[in-house]
């Protein structure tokens, strides 16, 4: 009696373990799902930003589509011209509850805005 006592105490205990465990795992994959998100957003914001280049923007909204919107996200570029031949981006992504920010460098050669420099920064 005492042993089966003392097996169901280690099945309850074995099952509050995998149930933490379960939790955990997934919250990991909704935060690495919104990370990789944040990513994407962050690249297609570094592709667009050269079309913004022709003066000193703050905090300009960039366009998303209507399904990420719905969700909750945003692409916020700032940009800031150091010369006529490079210029510096700002970006922060947003999306579900979490953000990103990238400082990009741009310079101009033969007419055409390339990227030099790229940095990712959590808040």
């Amino acid at each position: 009696m005492v042993m089966a006592i003392m097996l169901v105490g280690l099945v309850a205990m074995m099952l509050a373990a995998l149930a933490v465990t379960s939790h955990t795992d997934a919250q990991r994959t909704m935060s690495a799902t919104a990370d990789a998100q944040l990513r994407q957003l962050l690249v297609a914001g570094a592709h667009m930003a050269p079309a913004s280049f022709q003066t000193d923007l703050q905090n300009i909204q960039l366009p998303l589509p209507r399904m990420l919107r719905d969700d909750g996200a945003t692409l916020t570029l700032s940009v800031h011209r150091i010369s006529a031949t490079m210029a510096d981006a700002r970006l922060q992504a947003k999306f579900h509850g979490r953000q990103m920010m990238q400082q990009a460098r741009y310079e101009n050669r033969d007419g055409q805005w390339r990227l030099i420099s790229a940095r990712l920064s959590d808040f």
